[in-house]
């Protein structure tokens, strides 16, 4: 039975991408640090395969995947009837249970996700949930489109092109000559649709090139390719519209060569950029809100060191991290 006194909180996670692994530790977050005075929680996890089941597992479970085993688990789905508002469960007995949902959490990372699907999901239900929007949430997750609203905007941000897959194959050697010409070296070579640092490269050489190019093209039709910045790199959150109200900035201390929130080897410390240039960060951080059309964000930027202020802004990251 539901409490009558509680919202019902359902927390999504898992799911098809390749940031799988990622998404099932988030989720434990949420598990262990929510208010269940106030909140009944639910989870339901959504496997590599697309299989959608409501579990109880613990966050322990979530994160080393063992949740999956569990006996206790029902098949269910998130109805797009709005008559429904809610969940439906598959009971083992082979009963139909209807479960009325207050809010959903999508923790979930990368495609099938983040990139506006579920978001358009929950929509349909006409269920409120947690984070950005449908358009904001798939132009975010292309970082073609999005550094083409960054100029469309006038948002300073790091050197850029693409290409597609075709492109790349009718004309390999000229999409890598146009590359070292307008970049130069260092180069990030991305998918444009993939999180956190999947099928990302740093290279130095035109080989190097080839090779990042062959791994973004795993997965991704599309490939971003990103000049290299040497500066501090500094995360800003945004939360709320009409108006968005921007956090004091933090700073990511990273090892060597590590690229932000795959490796994990990082520390957000407060950030000991000035009065004036952090009130200034915050500013441009609106700005890019606003010009993608973000409810709720966490921007990852890179303040180039030795600079006046006026020209170190440097948007390197566009999705909508939470």
């Amino acid at each position: 039975m539901q409490s009558e006194d509680k919202l019902c909180v359902v927390v999504l996670f898992g799911g098809m991408s390749s940031e799988h692994e990622v998404s099932r530790v988030s989720a434990g977050t949420f598990v262990d640090h929510i208010d269940r005075t106030r909140y009944e929680l639910m989870t339901i996890g959504i496997t590599k395969e697309g299989r959608w089941l409501y579990t109880e597992a613990s966050s322990a479970q979530m994160a080393d995947g063992s949740w999956e085993e569990l006996g206790s688990n029902m098949p269910c789905v998130l109805s797009p009837d709005r008559a429904d508002h809610g969940m439906i469960l598959f009971t083992p007995a082979g009963q139909v249970e209807k479960i009325h949902v207050d809010v959903v959490i999508p923790v979930l990372h990368g495609l099938w996700g983040e990139d506006g699907t579920v978001q358009g999901l929950l929509e349909l239900a006409g269920i409120p949930y947690v984070g950005c929007g449908v358009l904001a949430s798939a132009v975010c997750m292309d970082k073609a489109v999005a550094n083409a609203l960054f100029d469309a905007n006038s948002i300073p941000h790091t050197k850029w092109l693409s290409a597609t897959r075709w492109e790349i194959e009718s004309d390999p050697e000229g999409v890598c000559d146009g590359v070292i010409a307008k970049l130069g070296w260092p180069v990030f070579v991305k998918p444009a649709n993939a999180g956190s640092s999947v099928g990302i490269s740093k290279v130095s050489n035109r080989e190097e090139l080839k090779k990042a190019i062959a791994l973004a093209l795993e997965n991704d039709r599309k490939v971003v390719f990103e000049a290299f910045v040497d500066g501090q790199e500094v995360e800003c959150a945004v939360i709320g519209s009409d108006p968005a109200v921007a956090t004091r900035p933090g700073e990511i201390l990273a090892g060597a060569e590590c690229y932000f929130r795959v490796c994990l080897d990082f520390l957000v410390v407060r950030c000991a950029l000035s009065y004036p240039a952090c009130r200034r960060l915050q500013g441009e951080d609106w700005n890019f809100h606003t010009a993608l059309n973000i409810e709720l964000s966490n921007l990852g930027i890179k303040v180039a060191v030795g600079l006046h202020f006026a020209n170190d802004l440097f948007y390197e990251c566009c999705r909508n991290e939470r």
